[in-house]
C-alpha cells in the first residue's frame, strides 16, 4: 500500500498529538489517531495503525513510568478485561451501535461526574472487587466502543491513585487491549489482503514520531503540576464520552 506525501505528514501529526496526549492524559492516543487515521487510510487501516501505534507508544511509556506502576492492580485490570472483551463482542452483535455508544457514552459521563465529586476513599473502593469490576468493564467497551480510557480515569479517582501512579498504572493494559486487537483482527482476516498494509517504509518513520510526541509530553508534564495534569485528563475524558454520544446519535439520525 503506497501513500501519498500529505498523508504520512497529518498522520505524523496525529501520532505525536496522540503520543503526547497519552504521556501527560494518560490516555488519549486512540481516541485522536484512530479517527485521524481512519479517514486518511480507511477505518480498517486506521484502527489497525492506531493499536499497532497504541502498542508502540504505551510500551514506551512503561519504560518511562516503570518505578510509578502499580503492577499488582494493573495485572488485574489487564486479566479480568479478556472476559468483558467476549461481553462486549457480543453485545455489538445483538445491541444496535449507535445505541451501545449513547448509553456507554452516557454512562461514562455520570461516572466521572459523580467521581469528581467524591470527597472520600473508602476501604470498601479499594477492594480487590473493585479492579476486578472495572476490568471487565473496560474489555466491553474496548470491545464496544473501542475506548476505555475515560472508564480507567474514574477507576484511578475512585481508588486515589496519583496522577503519576494512573499515568504509568493504564498503560500495560493498554498495550495488552491493543495486542489482543490486532491478533483477533488478522485472525479473523477482517483487514484484507496483507497488499494493503503499508509499506515498513512508511511504517517505521511514523513509529519513530510516537517517541517525538512522548517527548514533548515528558517535557510538559515536567513544567505542569499534577493537579493540572488530572484536570486535563478529566476534561479529555468528558469530551470522549461527549464524541462517543454524538457519534451514537449521528448514528440513530
Amino acid at each position: 500500500m503506497t501513500l501519498e506525501l500529505y498523508v504520512v505528514v497529518l498522520s505524523a501529526l496525529a501520532l505525536i498529538a496522540g503520543a503526547f496526549m497519552q504521556r501527560v492524559a494518560g490516555f488519549g492516543l486512540g481516541m485522536l489517531v484512530a479517527p485521524s487515521l481512519g479517514f486518511l487510510l480507511g477505518p480498517e487501516m486506521g484502527v489497525f495503525l492506531s493499536n499497532f501505534a497504541g502498542i508502540f507508544a504505551s510500551g514506551a511509556l512503561i519504560y518511562v513510568q516503570y518505578k510509578d506502576i502499580d503492577w499488582r492492580r494493573a495485572g488485574l485490570l489487564t486479566l479480568f478485561s479478556f472476559p468483558g472483551i467476549w461481553i462486549g463482542a457480543w453485545l455489538t452483535r445483538e445491541i444496535p451501535t449507535p445505541w451501545m455508544q449513547i448509553v456507554v457514552g452516557a454512562s461514562v459521563l455520570i461516572a466521572l461526574i459523580a467521581s469528581a465529586r467524591t470527597k472520600e476513599i473508602t476501604a470498601q473502593t479499594r477492594s480487590i472487587w473493585v479492579t476486578v469490576a472495572f476490568g471487565f468493564i473496560a474489555g466491553i467497551l474496548a470491545a464496544a466502543v473501542g475506548i476505555s480510557g475515560p472508564l480507567m480515569l474514574v477507576f484511578a479517582m475512585l481508588i486515589g491513585w496519583s496522577h503519576p501512579v494512573f499515568t504509568a498504572s493504564v498503560q500495560p493494559f493498554f498495550v495488552a487491549m491493543n495486542i489482543f486487537s490486532i491478533i483477533a483482527k488478522l485472525a479473523l482476516g477482517s483487514l484484507g489482503a496483507s497488499s494493503q498494509l503499508p509499506s515498513l517504509s512508511y511504517v517505521v518513520p511514523l513509529t519513530l514520531v510516537i517517541v517525538l510526541g512522548i517527548a514533548m509530553g515528558n517535557w510538559a508534564t515536567g513544567r505542569i503540576s499534577p493537579t493540572r495534569a488530572r484536570h486535563l485528563s478529566v476534561v479529555l475524558a468528558l469530551v470522549s464520552a461527549g464524541l462517543i454520544i454524538v457519534r451514537g446519535i449521528a448514528g440513530l439520525i
